[in-house]
């Protein structure tokens, strides 16, 4: 069963600042899909790149930092998803990212 993690968060991003969210449940990235809407076209030039960061959680309740493939905006909607090197029995937190140009985007999270 699919449940929205996040439906359509706005987010103002400022070129090489990074950002923070306060997201109220853990998620597994590896089970999540991810959807960046965005009003820009891309760019071959210079593309707009997002890395998100995150914190996993180890039973000890010690967090681990980490920074998780960049994302490259493909257009006005980009969906993504991190399958790769995600440990499947340990629970994330999304806490923010940094991107390298000024943009507004929606983020969607679905996790299932």
């Amino acid at each position: 069963m699919e449940k929205f993690v996040l439906q359509r968060k706005q987010i103002a991003l400022k070129k090489n600042k990074e950002f923070t969210l306060a997201i109220p449940v853990t998620i597994n990235p590896r089970t999540a899909n991810f959807t960046i809407e965005a009003g820009l076209e891309p760019d071959p030039n210079k593309p707009a790149i997002i890395q998100f960061h995150f914190k996993k959680l180890h039973k000890n309740a010690e967090m681990e930092n980490l920074r998780l493939k960049e994302v490259v905006l493909t257009g006005s909607v980009t969906q993504f998803n991190y399958r790769e090197n995600i440990d499947p029995t340990s629970e994330y937190i999304l806490v923010g990212g940094i991107a390298n140009i000024d943009l507004t985007i929606a983020l969607t999270i679905i996790e299932g």
